[in-house]
């Protein structure tokens, strides 16, 4: 992932806003989702959020057995697709009410980095360039930002 300075940056359209991949967050996040979702608490744990991953019993019951069942649900749900995002566990641990993990992962959803491909990426590329260049005229950091207000809609 390349990380970019918002004022070092020689063209601003030559940046977009990316959603993070889930296998890409931090040890120590991953650490701090599992110490809150291993302990059991009333449907806002792992059993609640593999069920809603529509996991078999006979899995929650192997993820019962495992040390840190949380890694080991959350390794075998983006080893299944690689292209799961940050985006898409918050919106499942919204569904279960755990908005302890949601604010817990909330600064990773996002990240900006520079366009690589801007004809495949420019319808999206632009509506973030411009999401950019109001960050950069205000006076809020990228981070200061609620991740539902730098997002990408890709359907238009």
């Amino acid at each position: 992932m390349q990380m970019v300075d918002l004022n070092e940056s020689e063209d601003i359209n030559d940046l977009e806003i990316r959603f993070t991949d889930a296998k890409d967050l931090p040890a120590d996040i991953l650490a701090r989702l599992s110490f809150l979702l291993n302990s059991p608490l009333n449907g806002k744990d792992f059993k609640t959020l593999a069920e809603k991953m529509k996991k078999s019993f006979q899995f929650i019951h192997w993820l019962e057995m495992q040390k840190d069942p949380t890694a080991s649900l959350l390794e075998h749900w983006w080893s299944d697709n690689r292209s799961r995002k940050v985006k898409d566990l918050v919106i499942l641990l919204k569904e279960i009410q755990c908005f302890d993990a949601v604010k817990l992962l909330a600064p990773y959803m996002h990240y900006i980095g520079v366009c690589s491909h801007s004809a495949l990426t420019e319808s999206v590329s632009s509506k973030a360039c411009q999401k950019i260049k109001k960050l950069k005229s205000s006076s809020k950091k990228p981070t200061d930002f609620d991740s539902t207000e730098i997002s990408c809609d890709r359907s238009t």
